[in-house]
């Protein structure tokens, strides 16, 4: 499973690469310093992904530990609630960025992109919700 990945964050970082140089070669300022940035994020998120990888893949024990920990019932049930945890925080961070850009008469774009990403986020939980009651 994990000596897989190398090619997916070689992939990734080439990916990366291409942006930053056709970034660097375009005229307009948005495009160019977006591309540059969009590919410095993935060069980097590839160069980190690499060397977490480079560490775990040193010896048969760390790879069997790194799986066990991935694969351990606890460990995926800590994970979750971390997740749904977060979750929960985003949509707060959602809701009051929603109120506070109504009352500071930002743009309406920017309005609607928030209220939207909530809805969003409260219709992939119903359908999680959904989805796993009928698992269950």
């Amino acid at each position: 499973m994990l000596r897989n990945k190398t090619n997916y964050l070689v992939l990734s970082g080439g990916i990366g690469v291409i942006f930053i140089l056709v970034g660097s070669y375009l005229g307009s300022d948005w495009l160019n310093s977006s591309l540059i940035g969009l590919g410095a994020g993935l060069v980097g998120a590839s160069l980190g992904k690499y060397i977490n990888y480079r560490k775990i893949t040193r010896t048969n024990e760390s790879i069997e530990s790194y799986e066990i920990e991935m694969n351990d019932p606890r460990n995926r049930e800590i994970k979750t609630i971390a997740m749904a945890k977060a979750g929960r925080l985003l949509d707060l961070i959602l809701i009051i960025l929603s109120v506070i850009s109504i009352f500071t008469k930002q743009p309406l774009w920017l309005t609607v992109i928030l209220i939207s990403l909530f809805l969003l986020y409260e219709l992939f939980v119903y359908l999680y919700i959904v989805k796993l009651n009928k698992e269950m």
